[in-house]
């Protein structure tokens, strides 16, 4: 393939031959070089924490399309809950006190500094999903890392599918650099920042979630005719917060964390807390 094939055509960097090579994610330096001198790609993102809210309207379209994407990690976290030796084969895993974290998404938001003519990179990418007249957003899905992008009509964009910040940043980055090569814009990414991990741990101990139940009443709901795990509202601070699924066999899954060492101060606490209902 030349070189400067890819400076027309959208899709260069969807194609398996393009992807990123290593676990660093590097490119090739000649293609880069190339494609960064010619394009003006940025490919910095800074940390500013002043992402432009949607309307109630939007929010509700990325959490539907984030759930209807997260079908794959909902059945893996079920197949987790029955698989007692799923935990220490895993990739994507944080050890933290012997135990070991899986992470199984990540949710993610950046933006990207300027409008975007959404029905225009929908023409010129063919992984590409807008219908506009059900919701006014643009999906995109990439296998380099595996995720699935929102893109809204301001810029926005609400990365879904991910197991690593590493890997958040760089679908970011591939996602900005594609509707570059698109529309021509100089498109800059900014206030990149996690909204959401979920992971999974299993703390090999056995809990009577009764008792657990009727002692934090205030942070829990168990109803073991409905659901099988008990649902901790974990919430000690305005900036910490969480909620955990416990199950009785020791397995939790915990939501709601905007950073990896939230994740482990949740993680921490509740298993200080599942050790006094040991059974």
């Amino acid at each position: 393939m030349d070189e400067n094939d890819g400076l027309n055509d959208p899709d260069f960097f969807l194609r398996e031959e393009n992807h990123l090579k290593d676990d660093n994610y590097d490119y090739n330096k000649k293609k880069v070089s190339m494609l960064l001198k010619k394009n003006n790609i940025t490919e910095k993102c800074d940390g500013e924490n002043n992402v432009e809210k949607c309307s109630d309207k939007n929010n509700q379209i990325e959490e539907n399309i984030i759930n209807e994407n997260n079908l794959e990690i909902i059945q893996d976290i079920q197949n987790y809950e029955n698989d007692d030796n799923k935990s220490s084969n895993i990739k994507n895993t944080l050890i933290h006190k012997d135990i070991p974290l899986k992470i199984h998404n990540i949710i993610s938001s950046a933006n990207l500094d300027t409008e975007i003519d959404l029905r225009l990179v929908a023409v010129s990418i063919k992984s590409a999903e807008y219908n506009p007249s059900k919701i006014n957003t643009l999906i995109i899905r990439i296998n380099h890392p595996k995720c699935t992008a929102l893109i809204f009509k301001s810029g926005r964009i609400m990365l879904t599918g991910t197991k690593s910040k590493t890997d958040s940043i760089n679908g970011c980055k591939k996602i900005g650099k594609i509707i570059k090569f698109v529309t021509n814009q100089n498109i800059r990414l900014k206030n990149f920042k996690i909204e959401n991990i979920i992971a999974s741990a299993n703390c090999n101990i056995p809990v009577r979630l009764e008792m657990l139940a009727h002692d934090h009443k205030d942070y829990c709901n168990y109803e073991p005719e409905l659901f099988a795990g008990l649902v901790y509202r974990y919430k000690p601070t305005s900036n910490l917060k969480s909620v955990i699924l416990i199950f009785v066999s020791g397995k939790i899954i915990i939501t709601g964390c905007k950073s990896i060492q939230k994740l482990n101060t949740v993680f921490q606490d509740i298993y200080n807390v599942l050790v006094q209902y040991k059974s």
